[in-house]
């Protein structure tokens, strides 16, 4: 016969949170993993070269997106600021302009453990 305890089981400890801190490009180094976390494109404003242009001004507008399909985090290989050489857990190599995005570095044993599945995922499809 077995005791069932009266005592409620008390719940799983929380995980601790972590969270992505935004970079300024000079701070970005070898070794770290990064997310982005907004791309921006720079347009011109409409009638700009007209000959009476609505606007005064001239210059681009830029435009901050997020990125509308999730990214893995990328691993840096390579800086030379504004650009940066990085490697996704698929092992394929890019480069980023930092003028054109804004990245954040993810906390080193959350990236080990997305590396890990994407990687995973990344081996599966290639293997069929």
């Amino acid at each position: 016969m077995s005791r069932v305890s009266d005592t409620p089981k008390s719940p799983p400890a929380p995980q601790a949170t972590s969270s992505v801190r935004r970079l300024a490009p000079e701070d970005v180094a070898r070794g770290d993993y990064l997310a982005v976390l907004h791309e921006v494109y720079e347009i011109m404003p409409f009638g700009c070269f007209d000959e009476a242009p609505l606007r005064t001004e001239r210059a681009p507008l830029r435009l901050a997106f997020i990125p509308r399909e999730p990214r893995a985090l990328l691993k840096v290989i390579s800086v030379c600021v504004p650009f940066v050489v990085v490697r996704n857990p698929a092992g394929e190599h890019s480069t980023l302009d930092l003028r054109l995005c804004a990245v954040g570095r993810v906390d080193r044993e959350h990236a080990g453990r997305v590396w890990k599945v994407f990687r995973r995922k990344s081996r599966k499809s290639t293997a069929k």
